[in-house]
């Protein structure tokens, strides 16, 4: 998925320089593309992927997570409205970080599970959980 190669039709610009165009060499571009080999994925997979992304087309992110779903695997994928690849708002920062603490605490750590892995948030209600609890000074 971090591949700006991957096999997507049409293919990018940027992606016939690197290998030709995708009818020249279809095998390469489907061998290289997570979406064909989605079924191999045995952990639970958390990734975000940004709607203004400049690096890799948002609907790659969405047809993998999709994919993962419909084979029941567990899968979650956080989406910051503006950003692109990477976060450069802090209070994303911040969010992501929460999260990604939490995800890997629970199954690295045996941490309880997070509530936001049971219950998905809505989409008006999303960037409202307060974390600020976290990074408040200890006395």
């Amino acid at each position: 998925m971090g591949n700006r190669d991957v096999a997507r039709f049409p293919v990018r610009a940027d992606a016939e320089s690197h290998w030709g165009a995708a009818w020249t060499r279809p095998l390469q571009f489907i061998e290289n593309s997570p979406l064909f080999w989605v079924e191999r994925v045995n952990t639970p997979y958390l990734t975000i992927h940004n709607d203004e992304d400049d690096a890799v087309p948002w609907y790659q992110g969405i047809e993998f997570i999709s994919a993962l779903r419909r084979l029941g695997k567990e899968a979650y994928m956080f989406n910051y409205n503006t950003e692109k690849h990477g976060l450069r708002e802090r209070e994303n920062q911040k969010h992501w970080t929460i999260h990604l603490c939490e995800f890997f605490d629970h199954y690295l750590l045996g941490a309880p599970r997070p509530e936001w892995m049971d219950k998905p948030t809505p989409y008006l209600e999303r960037g409202k959980r307060d974390y600020k609890h976290y990074y408040e000074m200890k006395k």
